[in-house]
């Protein structure tokens, strides 16, 4: 990959050899976040079950988020295909609840997704704080999405937000691809 300078680039590069800030350059302008990909992101979240410590990125947070919506999905599908008669019958006749059959029935239809969340939970919950370190924040932010509407909002723009593409104190940028350097200047 051939680098173009503009003259504006050539201007902030001998901005920074004259400060000492080179690193700075280098690092935070010309690194590359590899994307994760699918199996990956699942991989290792399953790996990083219980791992509150360092980072994770966006597109690890986001495709663990989207396995996780298929298979409560799938788990919703396959209750509803197991237990589905009971709804119905209940559909069809509201006195239908005082049968213990048919409420026995009602409760199994939530077991197996609840089941499943109890699986994920501390994956997903892990690769939250990892997630808001990587945006700078605590993993304890966590806590702004019980705040009622606008908690979760909050949240969701967390996660959204950018990595920081440098060494925070949670730990190193993830999945960094470090030979993408430009070549040195020769002006």
């Amino acid at each position: 990959m051939k680098w173009k300078y503009s003259p504006y680039m050539k201007m902030f590069e001998y901005f920074c050899n004259l400060i000492k800030y080179k690193p700075f350059l280098k690092h935070c302008l010309f690194m590359y976040q590899r994307q994760v990909s699918f199996g990956e992101a699942i991989s290792r979240a399953m790996k990083k079950y219980c791992c509150f410590k360092g980072r994770a990125s966006r597109s690890e947070f986001w495709w663990f988020i989207l396995f996780l919506y298929i298979v409560q999905f799938a788990a919703s599908l396959l209750s509803c295909g197991i237990y589905g008669s009971s709804i119905s019958a209940l559909a069809v006749d509201p006195t239908a609840l005082n049968d213990p059959d048919v409420m026995s029935n009602l409760i199994s239809l939530y077991v197996l997704p609840s089941v499943i969340s109890l699986v994920f939970f501390l994956p997903a919950f892990g690769l939250l704080f990892r997630r808001l370190h990587d945006a700078g924040h605590s993993g304890f932010c966590w806590l702004l999405g019980l705040i009622p509407v606008i908690g979760g909002i909050i949240l969701l723009v967390f996660t959204l937000q950018d990595s920081q593409m440098f060494t925070n104190k949670y730990g190193a940028v993830p999945n960094v691809v470090e030979d993408n350097y430009p070549p040195e200047y020769q002006g």
